[in-house]
């Protein structure tokens, strides 16, 4: 049950639904998280051409680079560059869930750049596989190759927040153990954090594409509902979140498992 963030907010991010929807997201989300692109379903980039692509990511040596956050991160990038916006990413993120009592793992490594794992390669733009603890990103380059995520036009701060939504999945998932959270569970963590702490102006600009008002009721925080629409699920569970009284109280209850109950689409 792939726990994905989509590439456009549309149809189209069913893409990276339709990625995890044919593949049942369900079925991974215990094991994958994944911030699905709005790619088509043969794999490749929208709005790139042959002629732009970047170099294959498995060919470029990475190294690894300083990464300074509340715990240790281990990060491993091609370039200099990408590796800064990630650490930025990540950081917001860390800060965020620590401020309202969801401790980091001890270590975070993240890999960015190379093939994703699961299939997912050319459908996402990111994963965090729960089995080796790591968060896989695509480079910056390829990134800026899909034109568009989150039906806006990419931009670095786009990119952090894709590094921001993986690294919320890894911190949900340390502090859900040894349970294994349900898939709406996560991805409304990982979809608020990442609201929470991107750019005002860009949070704005995402949300006016994805209106709404919420959530009705707690029994629309379900796997159907986010895989029927994963960027409507998203925008919903900030404004959702927004209504809460005690805002971290209510993410702690939802990682603690006392909100969101498993179905059979949690099924390993």
């Amino acid at each position: 049950m792939p726990v994905v963030a989509p590439l456009r907010a549309d149809p189209a991010h069913r893409v990276r639904r339709a990625a995890r929807v044919e593949r049942g997201p369900a079925r991974g989300a215990r094991r994958l998280a994944c911030a699905v692109v709005a790619a088509a379903l043969s794999g490749t980039l929208p709005n790139a051409r042959a002629s732009d692509a970047p170099p294959a990511a498995d060919s470029v040596p990475r190294i690894e680079h300083p990464c300074p956050a509340p715990s240790e991160v281990v990060l491993r990038a091609a370039s200099d560059r990408d590796a800064r916006w990630v650490c930025e990413g990540i950081r917001r993120a860390l800060a965020f869930l620590g401020g309202v009592g969801l401790a980091a793992p001890p270590q975070v490594r993240v890999e960015v750049g190379g093939a994703l794992p699961g299939g997912l390669d050319g459908r996402a733009v990111g994963c965090f596989l729960r089995e080796t603890r790591r968060i896989h990103l695509i480079g910056w380059a390829e990134f800026e190759a899909l034109g568009e995520w989150f039906r806006t036009p990419v931009d670095t701060e786009l990119y952090r927040a894709a590094a921001l939504h993986e690294t919320a999945h890894a911190v949900v998932a340390c502090s859900a153990e040894p349970a294994m959270l349900p898939l709406a569970a996560h991805e409304y963590v990982a979809y608020v954090t990442m609201f929470a702490t991107m750019a005002p102006e860009l949070r704005a600009r995402v949300l006016a594409r994805v209106p709404g008002t919420g959530f009705r009721s707690t029994l629309q925080i379900n796997a159907a509902v986010y895989r029927v629409d994963p960027l409507q699920f998203a925008a919903d569970a900030w404004r959702d979140d927004l209504g809460r009284r005690d805002r971290g109280a209510w993410l702690r209850d939802l990682v603690a498992g006392r909100i969101v109950q498993p179905t059979p689409e949690d099924a390993p």
